[in-house]
């Protein structure tokens, strides 16, 4: 149990300041294919933490151990045609050249039809599991379906799939550096739809920023915000237990899926395996575990409609 759930619990008990509440089967993966999914995830691991802040695991040990989790329910989902042979040999591009990664498992379509219960991408004919949402805690729903792909697949240079209420997917041109724009999203990757409302750079590492507005353009790494000297500076990551918020002139953001504790600013660890979980809260889970019912579970498509763990 988390510091901040035991402290709700001990606030709204009489007698006893706590209690134990017992965790549950988070779910089995696939054991049969550690090896091949280890081998795809060691690179991948090796790639994100080299070339950015992540923000998702501690390190690259804690990043393995749960990639290759993943990719053992992947190969456990029942519309899924897994290849071994083809995990293992699908690596990431090398960390030196920090291009973009793709985490594919590089494995063919799977067996599910449109509209079929799915949870992951691999298990579909189309390649593509759709997720919805809880409209009550705007929460993704416990299973997706599989859809066609969007936008057919993909769209020509200079265009990007978006999606509208009227139109449903369709491939819309993204501006260049100095074309007419409305609002960000119809700017290329790294430009803003700039105060005289044409497309312009955001501001990168150490450069000037504003946010967006004519004070200067916003920051457009993930892992940059733009501080009290109107610089982009990097977030630091911390472990848990360790401060985080802002400390000096520096603001720390809880890695490992952690949660900032607005009680005395320290990093909590996300709930375990089985435990209990409540995302409005903070109180997340260690991907690939998704808080489902208020517990930590692996996704399986027996809990698609469940109503109670």
């Amino acid at each position: 149990m988390t510091a901040l759930l035991a402290r709700s619990l001990a606030t709204g008990c009489q007698g006893e300041s706590s209690f134990v509440i017992p965790g549950v089967d988070a779910g089995s993966p696939d054991v049969r294919y550690e090896a091949s999914c280890s081998a795809w995830a060691e690179p991948l691991c090796a790639h994100e933490m080299a070339c950015s802040m992540s923000l998702t695991w501690i390190d690259t040990a804690q990043c393995v151990a749960r990639e290759t989790l993943l990719c053992e329910l992947v190969a456990g989902e029942p519309n899924v045609v897994f290849d071994p042979t083809a995990v293992a040999a699908c690596s990431e591009p090398d960390a030196g050249d920090c291009v973009e990664p793709y985490g594919s498992l590089c494995l063919g379509p799977g067996r599910g039809l449109v509209g079929s219960a799915c949870l992951s991408s691999e298990a579909c004919e189309s390649g593509f599991c759709a997720y919805g949402f809880d409209p009550a805690s705007d929460d993704p729903t416990a299973c997706g379906a599989c859809q066609a792909l969007p936008c057919n697949g993909g769209c020509s240079n200079g265009q990007q799939c978006e999606s509208s209420v009227d139109a449903g997917p369709t491939c819309v041109s993204i501006g260049a550096p100095g074309d007419h724009c409305v609002g960000q999203g119809d700017c290329a990757g790294y430009y803003y739809c700039g105060p005289d409302s044409t497309c312009a750079a955001e501001a990168r590492l150490g450069e000037a920023c504003g946010g967006g507005t004519t004070k200067g353009p916003p920051c457009g790494d993930f892992d940059t915000y733009c501080d009290s000297t109107q610089h982009c500076r990097a977030y630091v990551s911390a472990p848990y237990g360790a401060p985080c918020g802002v400390v000096g002139n520096d603001t720390y953001l809880c890695a490992g899926s952690g949660t900032c504790d607005p009680t005395d600013s320290q990093c909590l660890p996300p709930a375990s395996d089985g435990d209990v979980c409540d995302d409005s809260q903070g109180l997340g889970c260690l991907p690939p575990a998704r808080c489902i019912l208020n517990r930590c579970v692996f996704p399986s498509l027996a809990l698609c409609g469940a109503d109670g763990l």
